[in-house]
């Protein structure tokens, strides 16, 4: 991993997991790349199913079926941000069916909605961009002064191209562990569908 940038994550994992998945050991969040493992993508689908309320007791292309039904899917988790030392991962209540309002708050030098408790935010200067691990302006009630939080710097042209390049990461991810994975559970025609669906749902273009 390099010392600077970002990747597509999935947090609140710890939904039951369906007896055609196996048990598996939960993490604080995973990572959604071309290199994601097949135990995680496992937690990716756990995760996806729980959190839009999917009855998992059924045979797995029912489930499926079911979930490709709904009009919106979303997956608690966003992007997270790593320096040398530090990450900021997504708060509370943000999703990532959202990447893209990050990507155009930093193009246009705003504070995109990060989740709360903590409030990650932006502070733009000139051609850099530091993001905060929490509300250093005070707009929110924090327990914290500035000199407990601390930040992230980017070139802010570096950090367009590295948000940009999410949607690579997410389209690899579904292309490759995630449709390998779910051939092993469901009919091809219906894991094809759950990909379409997936690039619809977050966000993601072929190009």
């Amino acid at each position: 991993m390099e010392k600077r940038g970002v990747i597509p994550i999935v947090q609140e994992l710890c939904y039951d997991y369906p007896k055609w998945l196996g048990k598996v050991e939960y993490k604080d969040y995973i990572e959604l790349t071309k290199d994601t493992s097949k135990h995680d993508v496992d937690l990716f689908l756990i995760s996806l199913l729980g959190y839009n309320n999917i009855n998992i007791n059924r045979e797995p292309n029912v489930v499926f079926k079911e979930l490709i039904s709904e009009e919106g899917i979303v997956a608690a988790g966003g992007i997270l941000f790593f320096g040398e030392c530090n990450k900021v991962l997504p708060s509370c209540c943000c999703g990532l069916e959202s990447w893209r309002e990050i990507l155009e708050g930093v193009v246009s030098g705003t504070s995109p909605w990060m989740g709360h408790d903590p409030y990650p935010i932006f502070e733009y200067s000139e051609n850099r961009v530091r993001l905060w691990s929490d509300d250093y302006l005070g707009y929110y009630e924090t327990n914290l002064s500035k000199e407990d939080m601390y930040y992230i710097e980017y070139g802010r042209q570096n950090l367009i191209i590295k948000i940009k390049d999410i949607e690579v990461q997410l389209m690899e991810f579904a292309k490759f562990p995630l449709y390998n994975r779910l051939k092993e559970i469901i009919e091809i025609e219906m894991a094809n569908s759950v990909v379409e669906k997936f690039v619809e749902w977050f966000k993601v273009c072929d190009n």
